[in-house]
Formats: C-alpha cells, structure tokens, sequence
C-alpha cells in the first residue's frame, strides 16, 4: 500500500513539474523609438498606455513611463531596451497586449493624443510563444520584422502631425 501512495505522490509531482516547464516568461521591449516628425514646435512629450487583456481575468491598465513622467522626443536616441510587459504565460494560455504610443497634453482641456497601437497576442502552445502583431488603427501596414535574429518589429506610427518608427522587440 506505501509503494502504490508513493507511486501516485510521485506521479503528482512529476505532472506539476512537466506542467511547469511549459511556463514560458515572453518579454516585450521597446527596442527604440525614432523620431520622424513631432507634433508640437518645442517637442512631444512620449510615453504608452498599455493594455493587457487575458481571457477572463480583469483587463490591466498601466503607463510607462509611469505618470506624470514622459519621455522628450528630444531624447528618444537615449531611450532603448525598455521592458513594457513581461508575465508568465501558463501552456494554453493568451494575453493580447495593446500597446498605444500617446502624446501628452495640458489637462483637463487638452486631451492627450493618439499616436499609434500596435496589437500583440500571445499564446503559449506547449512551451512555444506563437505571436499575431498587428496596427488595429492602420490597414495598410502591420509592421514589418526589421531584425529577425533579434526578433525586432518595425511599426510606422502616424497620429495628430506626429510621425514615428517604433521599434519593438519580443524575448520568447
């Protein structure tokens, strides 16, 4: 009777390990930004609203830079390698994460602008990141992979006079 208790605790963990190593930690960066036209005369203050939607967990909400900070599009060329989501994705599991580059604005009078989004979903298959980029705001260019080996997405993001290449990259 011990070896057949012993038997099924040691199938139990066995199940919980394999499962475990299906668990995969995506990481989306923003790679760099590059600046093609601003919007105002003394410069755009940048940053991005992201969203993140996981089945039937409670929609996420957050900013980076966190608020009230914002990145000048006089130093963009000092910005890179920022980490803008990065969770565990259990194996069958998706996130789909939007992420919209914004202008900020003098409150409450001047709304903040929308630059561009980019949509990203991700599904982990049995330890594999299978990903879907898209521009829900643009039909006629998802984004192009500008650097495979680094897995770097090029996205053309036009809004409100402002122009800008957004470089995101995606650690699997």
């Amino acid at each position: 009777m011990k070896r057949i208790g012993w038997f099924i605790l040691v199938s139990l963990f066995s199940s919980f390990l394999h499962a475990a190593e299906k668990e995969i930690k995506p990481r989306l960066a923003l790679d760099h930004i590059k600046v093609i036209q601003v919007q105002e005369n003394d410069g755009d203050e940048l940053y991005f609203d992201i969203s993140v939607l996981r089945g039937e967990k409670a929609k996420h909400y957050f900013r980076i830079p966190a608020n009230p900070t914002h990145w000048p599009s006089q130093l963009m060329d000092k910005i890179s390698n920022v980490t803008l989501w990065s969770e565990p994705l259990k194996n069958g599991e998706t996130v789909i994460l939007i992420m919209s580059l914004m202008e900020s604005d003098a409150k409450p009078f001047n709304p903040d602008d929308l630059i561009g989004l980019v949509r990203v979903k991700l599904k982990n298959v049995n330890g594999v990141l299978q990903t879907n980029w898209s521009m829900p705001n643009r039909y006629d260019s998802p984004g192009k992979n500008e650097n495979q080996k680094r897995n770097i997405h090029k996205f053309d993001m036009l809004g409100e006079g402002a122009h800008y290449d957004v470089y995101l990259s995606l650690e699997k």
